[in-house]
Protein backbone atom coordinates (compact mmCIF):
# COMPACT_ATOMS: atom_id res chain seq x y z
CA UNK A 1 0.00 0.00 0.00
CA UNK A 2 1.44 3.38 -0.96
CA UNK A 3 1.44 5.91 1.86
CA UNK A 4 1.09 9.64 1.27
CA UNK A 5 1.30 12.73 3.49
CA UNK A 6 -1.87 13.81 5.31
CA UNK A 7 -3.68 10.56 4.46
CA UNK A 8 -3.82 7.86 7.10
CA UNK A 9 -6.12 6.04 9.47
CA UNK A 10 -3.95 6.88 12.47
CA UNK A 11 -5.99 8.06 15.45
CA UNK A 12 -5.98 11.79 16.21
CA UNK A 13 -5.66 11.08 19.95
CA UNK A 14 -3.40 8.03 20.42
CA UNK A 15 -3.80 5.86 23.49
CA UNK A 16 -0.07 5.91 24.27
CA UNK A 17 2.71 8.24 23.09
CA UNK A 18 6.19 6.80 23.48
CA UNK A 19 8.17 9.82 22.21
CA UNK A 20 7.04 13.43 21.63
CA UNK A 21 9.56 15.99 20.33
CA UNK A 22 9.09 19.51 19.01
CA UNK A 23 11.05 22.66 18.17
CA UNK A 24 10.59 26.42 18.31
CA UNK A 25 9.35 26.52 14.71
CA UNK A 26 6.32 24.42 15.67
CA UNK A 27 7.42 21.12 14.16
CA UNK A 28 6.19 18.07 16.07
CA UNK A 29 7.09 14.38 15.95
CA UNK A 30 5.14 11.74 17.89
CA UNK A 31 5.95 8.05 18.06
CA UNK A 32 2.97 6.19 19.45
CA UNK A 33 0.82 3.09 19.46
CA UNK A 34 -2.91 2.63 19.26
CA UNK A 35 -5.25 -0.15 18.24
CA UNK A 36 -2.42 -2.67 18.00
CA UNK A 37 -0.46 -0.56 15.48
CA UNK A 38 2.72 1.51 15.90
CA UNK A 39 3.04 4.93 14.25
CA UNK A 40 5.30 7.91 13.68
CA UNK A 41 3.63 11.22 12.93
CA UNK A 42 5.39 14.42 11.78
CA UNK A 43 3.56 17.75 11.70
CA UNK A 44 4.87 21.07 10.42
CA UNK A 45 3.62 24.31 8.88
CA UNK A 46 4.91 24.60 5.30
CA UNK A 47 3.78 27.44 3.04
CA UNK A 48 1.03 28.44 5.44
CA UNK A 49 -0.51 24.96 5.51
CA UNK A 50 -0.23 22.25 8.14
CA UNK A 51 1.42 19.14 6.69
CA UNK A 52 0.95 15.88 8.55
CA UNK A 53 2.96 12.83 7.48
CA UNK A 54 2.23 9.50 9.17
CA UNK A 55 3.59 6.02 8.58
CA UNK A 56 3.24 2.66 10.28
CA UNK A 57 6.29 1.34 12.12
CA UNK A 58 7.22 -2.27 12.69
CA UNK A 59 7.29 -3.40 16.34
CA UNK A 60 11.09 -3.55 16.13
CA UNK A 61 11.37 0.00 14.76
CA UNK A 62 8.99 1.27 17.42
CA UNK A 63 10.84 -0.44 20.29
CA UNK A 64 14.15 1.05 19.19
CA UNK A 65 12.80 4.59 18.76
CA UNK A 66 10.93 4.77 22.07
CA UNK A 67 14.08 3.62 23.87
CA UNK A 68 15.37 7.15 23.19
CA UNK A 69 13.60 8.28 26.35
CA UNK A 70 14.96 5.37 28.40
CA UNK A 71 18.19 5.07 30.30
CA UNK A 72 21.28 3.65 28.62
CA UNK A 73 20.67 0.37 30.44
CA UNK A 74 17.94 -0.41 27.90
CA UNK A 75 20.71 -1.59 25.58
CA UNK A 76 19.13 0.14 22.58
CA UNK A 77 20.40 3.67 23.22
CA UNK A 78 23.97 4.36 22.14
CA UNK A 79 26.24 7.22 23.15
CA UNK A 80 27.96 9.09 20.34
CA UNK A 81 31.30 10.51 21.49
CA UNK A 82 32.51 12.80 18.74
CA UNK A 83 34.77 15.79 18.17
CA UNK A 84 34.48 18.07 15.17
CA UNK A 85 36.89 20.29 13.21
CA UNK A 86 36.47 22.91 10.50
CA UNK A 87 38.94 22.22 7.67
CA UNK A 88 39.81 25.58 6.12
CA UNK A 89 40.81 26.02 2.49
CA UNK A 90 44.46 26.44 3.41
CA UNK A 91 44.36 23.14 5.32
CA UNK A 92 42.69 21.02 2.66
CA UNK A 93 45.81 20.37 0.59
CA UNK A 94 47.71 19.31 3.71
CA UNK A 95 44.76 17.10 4.63
CA UNK A 96 44.75 15.33 1.25
CA UNK A 97 48.53 14.97 1.22
CA UNK A 98 48.41 13.45 4.72
CA UNK A 99 46.02 10.73 3.56
CA UNK A 100 48.36 9.81 0.72
CA UNK A 101 51.60 10.01 2.71
CA UNK A 102 50.21 7.89 5.54
CA UNK A 103 48.78 5.31 3.15
CA UNK A 104 45.23 5.77 4.41
CA UNK A 105 42.52 4.34 2.14
CA UNK A 106 39.13 6.01 2.07
CA UNK A 107 35.62 5.70 0.62
CA UNK A 108 33.34 8.55 -0.50
CA UNK A 109 29.52 8.55 -0.30
CA UNK A 110 26.91 11.16 -1.26
CA UNK A 111 24.47 11.90 1.59
CA UNK A 112 21.16 13.73 1.74
CA UNK A 113 19.64 14.49 5.10
CA UNK A 114 16.66 16.46 6.35
CA UNK A 115 15.28 17.32 9.77
CA UNK A 116 11.77 16.70 11.10
CA UNK A 117 12.69 18.38 14.40
CA UNK A 118 15.58 20.80 14.97
CA UNK A 119 16.14 21.96 18.50
CA UNK A 120 17.76 20.61 21.62
CA UNK A 121 16.99 17.15 20.26
CA UNK A 122 16.96 16.28 16.56
CA UNK A 123 14.87 13.94 14.44
CA UNK A 124 16.80 13.32 11.23
CA UNK A 125 16.19 11.49 7.99
CA UNK A 126 19.22 10.41 5.97
CA UNK A 127 19.64 8.88 2.54
CA UNK A 128 23.10 7.33 2.11
CA UNK A 129 23.22 5.59 -1.24
CA UNK A 130 20.46 2.99 -1.13
CA UNK A 131 20.34 3.05 2.67
CA UNK A 132 17.59 5.04 4.42
CA UNK A 133 17.59 5.92 8.12
CA UNK A 134 15.63 7.74 10.81
CA UNK A 135 17.73 8.96 13.76
CA UNK A 136 16.84 10.58 17.08
CA UNK A 137 19.67 12.54 18.74
CA UNK A 138 19.83 14.36 22.04
CA UNK A 139 21.34 17.81 22.51
CA UNK A 140 24.97 18.13 23.49
CA UNK A 141 28.48 18.71 22.23
CA UNK A 142 31.07 15.98 22.81
CA UNK A 143 28.59 13.33 24.00
CA UNK A 144 25.09 12.76 22.60
CA UNK A 145 22.53 9.97 22.95
CA UNK A 146 21.12 8.52 19.75
CA UNK A 147 18.95 5.76 18.35
CA UNK A 148 18.59 4.86 14.68
CA UNK A 149 16.38 2.61 12.57
CA UNK A 150 16.44 1.66 8.91
CA UNK A 151 13.37 2.72 6.90
CA UNK A 152 11.69 1.29 3.83
CA UNK A 153 11.59 3.53 0.73
CA UNK A 154 7.84 4.05 1.28
CA UNK A 155 8.30 5.12 4.90
CA UNK A 156 11.18 7.43 4.02
CA UNK A 157 9.45 9.25 1.15
CA UNK A 158 6.32 10.01 3.19
CA UNK A 159 8.34 11.52 6.04
CA UNK A 160 10.85 13.26 3.73
CA UNK A 161 8.15 15.70 2.57
CA UNK A 162 8.07 17.22 6.07
CA UNK A 163 11.79 18.15 5.90
CA UNK A 164 11.30 20.73 3.13
CA UNK A 165 13.59 23.72 3.72
CA UNK A 166 15.58 21.79 6.32
CA UNK A 167 17.88 19.71 4.15
CA UNK A 168 21.61 19.30 3.65
CA UNK A 169 23.67 17.59 0.97
CA UNK A 170 27.26 16.51 1.37
CA UNK A 171 29.90 14.08 0.18
CA UNK A 172 31.36 12.09 3.05
CA UNK A 173 34.84 10.59 2.87
CA UNK A 174 35.36 7.93 5.55
CA UNK A 175 38.66 6.47 6.70
CA UNK A 176 40.37 4.89 9.70
CA UNK A 177 43.11 6.95 11.36
CA UNK A 178 45.91 4.72 12.73
CA UNK A 179 46.74 5.17 16.42
CA UNK A 180 49.82 4.08 18.31
CA UNK A 181 48.97 2.56 20.66
CA UNK A 182 45.33 1.72 20.26
CA UNK A 183 42.79 0.78 17.61
CA UNK A 184 42.27 3.04 14.57
CA UNK A 185 39.77 5.88 14.99
CA UNK A 186 36.79 6.30 12.64
CA UNK A 187 37.07 9.64 10.84
CA UNK A 188 34.55 11.25 8.47
CA UNK A 189 35.31 14.24 6.24
CA UNK A 190 32.22 16.07 4.96
CA UNK A 191 32.26 18.43 1.99
CA UNK A 192 28.93 20.22 1.84
CA UNK A 193 27.05 21.23 -1.31
CA UNK A 194 24.59 23.94 -2.30
CA UNK A 195 24.38 26.96 0.00
CA UNK A 196 26.96 25.31 2.31
CA UNK A 197 29.43 24.50 -0.47
CA UNK A 198 32.35 26.30 1.23
CA UNK A 199 31.94 24.25 4.39
CA UNK A 200 34.28 21.32 5.11
CA UNK A 201 33.93 19.46 8.41
CA UNK A 202 35.96 16.59 9.82
CA UNK A 203 34.41 14.41 12.55
CA UNK A 204 36.13 11.79 14.66
CA UNK A 205 34.30 9.22 16.79
CA UNK A 206 35.82 7.84 19.99
CA UNK A 207 35.07 4.78 22.13
CA UNK A 208 34.97 6.89 25.31
CA UNK A 209 34.99 10.48 26.54
CA UNK A 210 38.38 9.93 28.19
CA UNK A 211 39.97 8.87 24.91
CA UNK A 212 38.29 11.77 23.10
CA UNK A 213 39.57 14.34 25.58
CA UNK A 214 43.13 12.97 25.49
CA UNK A 215 43.29 12.84 21.68
CA UNK A 216 45.78 15.26 20.13
CA UNK A 217 44.60 16.09 16.62
CA UNK A 218 47.16 16.46 13.83
CA UNK A 219 47.51 19.97 12.39
CA UNK A 220 45.72 19.01 9.18
CA UNK A 221 42.49 18.46 11.12
CA UNK A 222 41.99 22.25 11.13
CA UNK A 223 40.33 24.18 13.97
CA UNK A 224 38.09 22.41 16.47
CA UNK A 225 34.41 23.44 16.54
CA UNK A 226 32.93 20.66 18.71
CA UNK A 227 31.27 23.06 21.14
CA UNK A 228 30.63 25.89 18.66
CA UNK A 229 26.86 26.38 18.28
CA UNK A 230 27.36 27.89 14.80
CA UNK A 231 28.22 24.38 13.57
CA UNK A 232 25.20 22.63 15.05
CA UNK A 233 22.93 21.20 12.39
CA UNK A 234 20.09 23.59 13.19
CA UNK A 235 22.39 26.59 12.86
CA UNK A 236 23.71 25.33 9.51
CA UNK A 237 20.17 24.79 8.18
CA UNK A 238 18.81 28.11 9.45
CA UNK A 239 21.84 30.42 9.25
CA UNK A 240 24.16 28.81 6.70
CA UNK A 241 27.92 28.32 7.05
CA UNK A 242 29.76 30.72 9.38
CA UNK A 243 32.04 33.19 7.60
CA UNK A 244 35.51 32.78 9.02
CA UNK A 245 37.84 35.77 9.08
CA UNK A 246 40.62 33.77 10.71
CA UNK A 247 41.11 30.89 13.08
CA UNK A 248 40.68 33.19 16.07
CA UNK A 249 36.99 33.52 15.25
CA UNK A 250 36.58 29.88 16.26
CA UNK A 251 38.23 30.26 19.64
CA UNK A 252 35.10 31.78 21.17
CA UNK A 253 32.06 29.48 20.78
CA UNK A 254 29.06 31.07 19.08
CA UNK A 255 25.82 31.16 21.03
CA UNK A 256 22.59 29.98 19.40
CA UNK A 257 19.23 30.18 21.09
CA UNK A 258 17.93 26.88 22.53
CA UNK A 259 21.19 25.00 21.79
Amino acid sequence: MKLSPSVSTAPSEPAFVGVALSDREGAHVRIFQDGGAHWISAERMIGGSLLTSRVVLSPEQYATLVSFTAEERSGLVSLEVERKWRVNDRDIQEFLEALVSEGISSTATFIEQGYLVLGGSEVRLRRRGADLFLTLKSSGGLIRREVEVALSPEQFEVLWVATEGRRLEKTRTSFALPQSPGAPLAVEFDQFHGALSLLQILECEFPSAAIAESFEAPSWFGVEVTEDAAYKNRALVEDGAPHLQDDLSLKEPHKHQDE
